[in-house]
């Protein structure tokens, strides 16, 4: 439990340094993922503002809670595009029905 500033803004540093690496299908699979990863590292900077007394940590704490917010949303609008553009695919991707008196 951190219990003091230069070790609270070590670990928020480490947290914060951390990059999403995964790889993607398309782009808004990149997104989604993204933002999956954005918000786990939000939830560690929450917890940890939870963990001391610090009130720049509290302060802190309001500013990561609204940006979970922001990026929760994202995440939702990217699934629901993403879900979209899936519907979309399989639409365009039947076949239309012929029959060989259409040949004719």
């Amino acid at each position: 439990m951190p219990t003091e500033n230069s070790e609270f803004r070590k670990r928020v540093s480490e947290i914060e340094k951390s990059i999403y690496r995964g790889g993607f299908r398309d782009m808004i699979d990149f997104a989604c993922k993204r933002a999956e990863f954005e918000e786990e590292k939000l939830r560690r900077l929450i917890s940890l503002a939870n963990q001391t007394n610090l009130s720049h940590a509290k302060r802190k704490e309001v500013t990561w809670k609204r940006m979970l917010a922001r990026s929760q949303t994202r995440r939702e609008t990217f699934a629901r595009l993403q879900q979209e553009c899936l519907e979309a695919r399989r639409a365009f991707s039947v076949a239309p029905f012929s029959t060989n008196s259409d040949r004719n």
